[in-house]
């Protein structure tokens, strides 16, 4: 994979974790920070399908 991938895929897992502990620090996200994340955990499952597929 090229270095412009991982990094982005880098950047899509850091934000997912940055929102998933927002979560469980029992953080309310505003509604433009719901739209954002449903976004972010979309491109997330992405990034995990095609590590998974690369993995094979």
């Amino acid at each position: 994979m090229s270095s412009p991938y991982k990094y982005i895929a880098f950047e899509i897992k850091d934000t997912h974790n940055l929102y998933q502990r927002l979560i469980k620090a029992g953080i309310e996200l505003d509604e433009d920070d719901k739209i954002q994340k449903r976004k972010i955990d979309k491109l997330y499952n992405v990034v995990i399908e095609l590590e998974e597929e690369r993995k094979k």
